[in-house]
């Protein structure tokens, strides 16, 4: 990703293009693996980039949901994924607003 946005901003198509932070997505935050990477990106991209403190889980109802055509919020509007995305949503628009 980001030797993508360094492409697009060195070819002039975007010099404004930036990363506003680093969101976990389809987490299962039960395993190692995960705190294991949420460590390794932390140590590699903290100082330089957001991470948020919210994350989205991994949920077969918001897996499904695009095969339907339909968002998680029409799907399962009380679910656990739901509410990961307002909170992210929220964290998002607080950290927004601090710049």
């Amino acid at each position: 990703m980001l030797q993508t946005i360094g492409s697009v901003k060195l070819n002039g198509l975007n010099g404004a293009l930036k990363i506003s932070g680093i969101l976990y997505t389809c987490v299962n935050d039960r395993t190692t693996s995960f705190q294991y990477v949420r460590n390794i990106l932390k140590d590699a991209y903290g100082k330089d980039v957001k991470i948020y403190e919210n994350y989205i889980p991994r949920s077969v109802k918001a897996e499904e949901a695009p095969s339907y055509g339909r968002s998680i919020y029409e799907c399962d509007i009380s679910g656990k994924v739901s509410c990961a995305y307002s909170k992210f949503t929220d964290e998002f628009l607080l950290a927004e607003k601090g710049r």
